[in-house]
């Protein structure tokens, strides 16, 4: 069953409080100042065309069409904000329930916490563009550990690598090798410093690895701390980078 509600007015109240419980909390829900300011513009614009739509009995087919048009970018935002707030590693079932949003069956698995840690190769052969593909410490397979739901990816931009979970921005729990980051322009000349880890299906990671020295001669990297220069990145033409045009994220 879809948690985004059909109904045109049903829509507008979970919007509302979407955006009530969101806005100046958003480092709480994974979400950032941006997505709120876009969620609220989007809801600004269906919320006129709904009540334009509802005035124009005689014209109704034009400003329903209108209305319908405002509505699918709303719905489209509030499922991608509703998708990080689920998979942000600090949301609480509490919090979900407060966004209306679905909450997992945690109970039914006999899973415990992952033992190993992913190993992760990274093709920086395109300009800002990281593509991450992870697979299990020590399998000759290429796949995911028995258990395991995803790999999370976090990020950390400038400074040195640490071991501090605090100190880096969660990017997602990818459910699928490779994960493609596209970072800022703003970030070019700097270091960039990933973190990657197990999590089973109740929400519990795994251990993080300790981190490993990354050798610029190779576009292949094995660490579970991943740090390296933007400066040495090619810049070589887009139609690379099109091959895999998933789970994009800007740290």
């Amino acid at each position: 069953m879809d948690y985004i509600p059909g109904g045109d007015s049903e829509l507008l109240e979970f919007a509302d409080n979407f955006i009530t419980k969101t806005d100046g909390n958003e480092a709480d829900y994974g979400l950032t100042a941006a997505d709120t300011t876009e969620v609220k513009a989007l809801r600004l614009t269906f919320a006129g065309s709904y009540a334009d739509n509802n005035s124009k009995q005689t014209t109704a087919k034009s400003a329903r069409k209108q209305k319908d048009a405002d509505r699918k970018p709303l719905v489209s935002k509030l499922r991608e904000s509703s998708q990080v707030v689920q998979e942000h590693p600090k949301t609480t079932d509490a919090m979900r329930e407060g966004l209306n949003l679905p909450i997992q069956d945690k109970e039914s698995s006999n899973i415990g916490e992952p033992a190993t840690v992913p190993v992760a190769e990274i093709d920086t052969s395109v300009k800002l563009r990281h593509e991450i593909s992870f697979y299990n410490e020590g399998s000759e397979s290429k796949g995911k550990p028995d258990g395991v739901e995803g790999c999370q990816i976090w990020c950390k931009i400038g400074g040195d690598a640490t071991m501090n979970e605090d100190d880096y921005r969660y990017l997602a729990t990818d459910t699928g090798s490779p994960y493609l980051v596209v970072h800022k322009a703003e970030n070019i000349g700097k270091q960039a410093h990933y973190l990657l880890r197990w999590v089973n299906a109740k929400g519990e990671p795994g251990p993080w690895s300790a981190p490993l020295i990354f050798n610029p001669n190779k576009y292949a990297i094995t660490p579970l701390l991943l740090s390296f220069s933007f400066f040495n990145v090619r810049d070589i033409c887009d139609k690379y980078a099109l091959l895999r045009p998933i789970n994009v994220k800007k740290p």
